[in-house]
């Protein structure tokens, strides 16, 4: 099989199914490394198609859609997944500048299946541009019911990963020979394995920024990037 643009080319040897995707036969000692004077990818300088966009500022993004008297909004939810609203500054913020709104949003209203994915209990700023209403934000002040999750930490999830640990496995995914026999011949030799891996969880919020920009009129009709779409039906 050769690799090459636009899509995978199967030798006599292999397949691809309908999707592109090559299939292998034979053994790996069939198999000959491309030479690395032949690489046409790693190792190489492969600008961005959108770079030249992107760096003079260029509209690309959802963010960027405009319609004519278009106003701006910021959501402010809990800190704390779960989390409802007792209470919030509205009248302080409805005087700011530039701000045409503010109102406290209710998940159990805007989301009554609680939907993970959907709304939750939050304060709503709408104003002439996101950066009045990204300034009256930071005046905002909401008391806030962190709920049962508040408790919950980092180092929580490792003491309780590390339990757990210790106790037989809930279910398998695979299971080749039997691991407890195996350390069981070992529990007394030098040479039994023992390590604990970690890893840290990152919000992918942070590099997927939530925003949608929506068209009302008879029927409301919004832009936004999707990561999957199954969301597009709520």
């Amino acid at each position: 099989m050769k690799n090459e643009a636009p899509a995978p080319t199967p030798r006599p040897s292999g397949a691809s199914d309908a999707g592109g995707t090559p299939r292998l036969s034979g053994s790996r000692e069939d198999m000959t490394l491309k030479d690395p004077k032949d690489f046409r990818i790693i190792g190489k300088p492969i600008p961005g198609v959108d770079n030249p966009k992107i760096v003079t500022g260029q509209k690309l993004f959802g963010i960027d859609v405009t319609m004519p008297g278009m106003v701006y909004a910021v959501f402010q939810k809990c800190p704390v997944f779960g989390g409802t609203v007792n209470s919030a500054n509205i009248d302080q913020i409805k005087k700011q500048p530039g701000v045409i709104d503010a109102f406290i949003v209710r998940a159990r209203d805007a989301n009554p299946g609680s939907d993970p994915q959907g709304a939750s209990d939050g304060v709503a700023i709408v104003a002439k541009n996101w950066w009045l209403a990204d300034r009256a934000r930071e005046k905002l002040q909401v008391s806030w019911d962190e709920g049962p999750f508040a408790t919950q930490s980092s180092d929580g999830f490792a003491k309780e990963a590390a339990r757990l640990a210790q106790e037989n496995p809930a279910s398998y995914l695979r299971r080749d020979g039997d691991v407890a026999i195996a350390l069981a011949r070992i529990s007394h030799s030098s040479r039994r394995p023992s390590a604990v891996l970690q890893f840290l969880e990152s919000l992918q919020v942070l590099t997927s920024p939530r925003h949608v920009t929506g068209w009302m009129g008879r029927k409301t009709d919004c832009f936004l990037p999707l990561l999957h779409r199954t969301a597009v039906g709520r």
